[in-house]
């Protein structure tokens, strides 16, 4: 599944997410046996899950790369939504990789910037924001548009990108946790009243494993 970006005054997404299954949100973290979301804020919420189609929450490996599509809660809903995400990696999401005690992996240098201003993030769409805005469009059962982990620079089409073994230094083999928190802007009003606000969700504990290396060499 590839996301399209255009260049206009917004960043625009233009491939459609193909999911076709309506799922009820609720309000506590769900696992599917191939996603797993965030809590509902504001009857919306996030899917991570891998770009493997074999893949499942149960056997992610560092090595894949990772997708994530907000959906909205339809129970409540059925008109499209739209939110706005910023493009800068300093301020869409934050991501930390926890080893089975808790402790975070040091970032390799591609994942430094990743989240160090998400506190920063100021509901504008003026110009001098500083960077682009992607503008998703969420359908009701169908979800918005796959988006990718940090792009490759230069990269809008949603190949390559990176995976966690990517941004993270991972020496041992294990399980691992890689825990993100999202944030979007929402438009409330247009016009001169022009309204909007920061929506941040609680982090999302994504598994992976990272498989032991064994090479078996001849006996005598």
């Amino acid at each position: 599944m590839r996301a399209t970006f255009t260049k206009i005054k917004w960043v625009g997404l233009c491939t459609t997410c193909l999911v076709l299954f309506l799922d009820i949100a609720s309000q506590a973290q769900d696992t599917g046996n191939w996603f797993v979301r965030t809590k509902t804020v504001e009857d919306l919420y996030v899917r991570v899950f891998s770009t493997h189609d074999t893949d499942t929450t149960n056997n992610t490996s560092v090595d894949n790369k990772l997708a994530f599509c907000v959906w909205e809660n339809t129970s409540n809903k059925n008109d499209e939504v739209t939110v706005y995400m910023p493009t800068a990696l300093e301020y869409v999401y934050k991501l930390e990789l926890l080893d089975t005690n808790g402790l975070a992996l040091p970032k390799k240098k591609l994942a430094e910037k990743v989240g160090v201003k998400f506190s920063d993030l100021k509901p504008l769409f003026a110009n001098d924001t500083g960077f682009e805005l992607t503008r998703v469009h969420i359908t009701p059962s169908l979800g918005g548009p796959y988006l990718f982990f940090p792009h490759k620079p230069g990269y809008y089409n949603g190949e390559p990108y990176y995976s966690p073994n990517d941004l993270f230094e991972i020496k041992q083999p294990g399980n691992y946790t890689l825990q993100i928190q999202f944030q979007f802007i929402v438009r409330t009003a247009h016009g001169q009243d022009e309204k909007a606000h920061v929506i941040r969700f609680p982090p999302l504990n994504y598994p992976l494993s990272k498989l032991s290396t064994q090479i078996n060499f001849p006996t005598e």
